[in-house]
């Protein structure tokens, strides 16, 4: 359906968010970029140049534990010993080698992390797990991403609320809770294979309602998407819950101001009657000293 179908509420909303989204990225980007780039200062790997230099190294020292084991090991034990070492380095050394490979992705990984969690105000994790350097760029990171973002989520309110009135909006965040609970198990199911189904749920509840998870390891663009439009959901349910509550109590209200108006008034009387007696007495004492002069 064409946008300019929709109530104008909503396409206002529709173009303010795209428009606050475009600088969201670029905030974003370089917050990835700048944290992937402390992230990598801090967990530097030694650099070898080549996969053959590594397996050069590596078969030097099996060949030296081998020539050690056959001065008390006899022909046939050694050989096969030799075969069984051979297979476990070659094992482990690939294992090093596909670590090594995608260690430059998971910095990247790490960066977007801290970058989204920071300016969604969901949180992450420890504050150890920042460097120093890390800390002071956060700080500036937030001040200035976290309002961009709150922007954002403000036009996706407020197209939300334009499709869907009051109450009704339960049932589409029920429906999308769910579905995004699906898509991250699917995703991250290698994270905690023996996390149910309803852990995962709460575990989305919170991202959605930026209480967040100390513990939470979504990190996919994909997961970044799913956390936005839940948090627009939950924020527009808030709003609808937080008018409920004040329509509701607003006689109790009334009462409250109305008795607190009556203590206000009071003791602003008591107050009046109390600095009155002190005039009268400090008058008196006035003229009394008059007198005795």
């Amino acid at each position: 359906m064409n946008p300019a179908d929709y109530h104008p509420r909503f396409q206002l909303a529709l173009r303010r968010s795209l428009f606050f989204l475009f600088f969201l990225s670029i905030w974003f980007l370089v917050g990835t970029v700048v944290f992937a780039f402390f992230t990598s200062q801090s967990q530097k790997l030694p650099k070898i140049s080549t996969a053959e230099e590594i397996f050069e190294n590596r078969r030097t020292a099996l060949l030296n534990v081998l020539w050690a084991e056959s001065v008390t090991q006899s022909e046939s034990d050694w050989y096969s010993q030799a075969n069984k070492k051979m297979e476990l380095y070659e094992k482990i050394l690939s294992s090093t080698l596909k670590y090594r490979e995608s260690s430059n992705s998971n910095v990247l990984t790490k960066g977007m992390k801290k970058a989204f969690y920071l300016i969604s105000l969901v949180g992450l994790g420890e504050v150890d797990e920042f460097s120093t350097e890390e800390k002071i760029f956060a700080v500036f990171y937030v001040l200035i991403g976290a309002p961009i973002f709150l922007i954002v989520l403000t036009q996706f309110n407020k197209m939300i609320s334009t499709l869907w009135k009051g109450s009704s909006v339960y049932w589409p965040f029920i429906g999308f809770l769910f579905f995004s609970s699906v898509a991250f198990n699917v995703l991250h199911d290698d994270d905690d294979p023996d996390e149910s189904f309803v852990d995962v749920i709460f575990r989305v509840f919170l991202l959605f309602t930026s209480i967040g998870n100390r513990y939470c390891s979504y990190d996919s663009i994909m997961a970044y998407l799913f956390i936005i439009i839940g948090l627009s959901f939950s924020g527009t349910i808030f709003a609808h819950v937080q008018h409920e509550i004040e329509r509701n109590v607003h006689s109790i209200e009334l009462n409250f101001n109305k008795t607190f108006s009556v203590y206000e008034r009071w003791m602003s009387e008591k107050e009046e009657t109390t600095n009155g007696y002190k005039t009268i007495i400090e008058e008196d004492e006035d003229e009394d000293y008059e007198e005795s002069i």
